[in-house]
C-alpha cells in the first residue's frame, strides 16, 4: 500500500496538481471522511492524479478526531482544487448531502475515503456520460494488501442487466461509488441520502436516481475503482458485528422505500428486482437477529410481513441460494419458528451464517 501511495503522489507532483479549467465540464468528487487517517492519503493522491484535470475534490470532514483532516489540509495547500468543509459527526449520508450542497460541478462522483481510484477513472466515465444519465464502471476489491477480485460485466449491457447487477448481484454494486451522476438530475429532483438510514442509504439513492434517468446509462468494463474491504470501516462493522442494534433495523426502512418506488413503474423486471432485494435484506436482518440473540416480536413480525409481500417476485427473479429460498418460504409461515431453528443451528455451527451476513 505504501508503494502505491508513493507512486500516486509522485505522479501528482509531476504535474497533476492544477486549477479548475472553465473550458471543460467540472466534475465534483465528494469524499466523506471520518477517522480515515490510515487510508486518506492514498485516496487523495489518486484523485489529484486524475488524467481528467477539471475536477474539484470536496472533502467533507464528518467530525474526525484523528489525523485525517491534517493530511487532507497538506494536499489542499498544494492543490487549489481541494476544498475541505467541516461538520459535527452526523454520518456518511449527512456528509454526502453536505458535499452535494457544496458541489459546483456539472457532474458528481462519490469516492469513499478508504478507497482509491485509477488515474483514468473520471476521464473514462465522462467520455461516455449520456445527457442527464449515469455512467458506471467496473471495480476491484482490495483486501489485506492485494487485489483479490475484479467485478465487471462482459455481456451486452441492457438496462435490465444494470438493475439486476446493482440490486441482486455485486458485479456493479448498489453503492454510489464507481459511478458518475448528473448534478442537474440530483438537484432538479431534490435527491439526497436519507440520513435516518444506516444501512441501504446508497441503494435507495441509486434506485431513486435511476427512476429519473429513464434508461440513459453507459457502462464501461474497465475496473478503475478500487473498493477496499476494510474490516474496521463503519459499514463492515455494521454488517459483521454479531451484536444486534436497532441501526441495522433501518435496512427494513430501505426495503419499504424500494416498495414505494416499485409502485411507480410498470416494468416487471424492476418490480421483481426490488422484491428480490427486499427479501434478501429482510433475511439478512433475520440472520443478524439470530446471531445477536435478539427475538423482538415486533421486528420478527415485520420481517415476516415484508417477505410475504415480496415472495412471488423474489422467486421469479431466480437468484439466491437454496438455503435462502427455504428460509424465505418458512419465514412466510412463521418468522419466529425460523428464528428458533436458527438459534439451534447457531449454537452448533455459528460459522454457518457468516456468508449470509455479507
Amino acid at each position: 500500500m505504501k508503494e502505491i501511495t508513493r507512486l500516486l503522489c509522485e505522479e501528482g507532483r509531476r504535474g497533476n496538481i492544477g486549477k479548475i479549467n472553465p473550458d471543460t465540464s467540472l466534475v465534483s468528487v465528494i469524499v466523506p471522511v471520518y477517522n480515515d487517517e490510515e487510508y486518506i492519503e492514498e485516496c487523495i493522491c489518486s484523485l489529484v492524479s486524475q488524467t481528467y484535470r477539471n475536477i474539484e475534490i470536496i472533502v467533507v470532514n464528518d467530525g474526525s478526531v484523528d489525523g485525517s483532516i491534517q493530511k487532507c489540509e497538506r494536499y489542499r495547500q498544494k492543490d487549489s482544487r481541494i476544498y475541505i468543509c467541516n461538520q459535527e459527526n452526523r454520518g456518511v449520508s449527512a456528509a454526502r448531502n453536505r458535499g452535494i450542497k457544496e458541489a459546483r460541478g456539472k457532474y458528481i462522483s462519490f469516492v469513499d475515503a478508504d478507497d482509491y481510484v485509477e488515474s483514468y477513472f473520471i476521464e473514462n466515465l465522462i467520455k461516455v456520460m449520456p445527457q442527464n444519465g449515469i455512467a458506471i464502471c467496473g471495480y476491484k476489491r482490495y483486501e489485506g494488501n492485494q487485489i483479490v477480485a475484479e467485478y465487471k460485466l462482459a455481456d451486452e449491457v441492457t438496462i435490465e442487466l444494470i438493475y439486476r447487477n446493482i440490486f441482486a448481484k455485486n458485479i456493479i454494486a448498489c453503492g454510489c461509488w464507481n459511478k458518475l451522476f448528473s448534478a442537474d438530475v440530483i438537484r432538479n429532483n431534490s435527491l439526497c441520502f436519507d440520513e435516518k438510514l444506516h444501512i441501504g442509504e446508497d441503494m435507495v439513492f441509486l434506485a431513486e436516481y435511476l427512476k429519473y434517468v429513464q434508461g440513459r446509462f453507459a457502462y464501461i468494463p474497465t475496473t478503475s475503482y478500487v473498493y477496499r474491504r476494510n474490516a474496521q470501516s463503519i459499514m463492515q462493522t455494521a454488517y459483521h458485528e454479531k451484536r444486534f442494534d436497532l441501526k441495522k433495523y433501518t435496512c427494513i426502512d430501505a426495503v419499504d422505500r424500494l416498495t414505494e418506488l416499485s409502485k411507480e413503474t410498470e416494468e416487471e423486471y424492476i418490480v421483481d428486482c426490488f422484491s428480490y432485494r427486499a427479501v434478501r435484506s429482510s433475511l439478512w436482518l433475520l440472520f443478524q437477529m439470530i446471531c445477536g440473540q435478539n427475538n423482538t416480536k415486533e421486528i420478527l413480525c415485520g420481517i415476516g410481513k415484508r417477505i410475504r409481500r415480496h415472495i412471488h417476485g423474489y422467486l421469479r427473479y431466480k437468484e439466491g441460494s437454496r438455503m435462502e429460498h427455504v428460509a424465505a418460504l418458512l419465514t412466510c409461515t412463521s418468522s419466529t419458528l425460523v428464528y428458533v431453528v436458527g438459534r439451534m443451528v447457531h449454537r452448533i455451527r455459528p460459522e454457518f451464517f457468516d456468508k449470509y451476513l455479507n
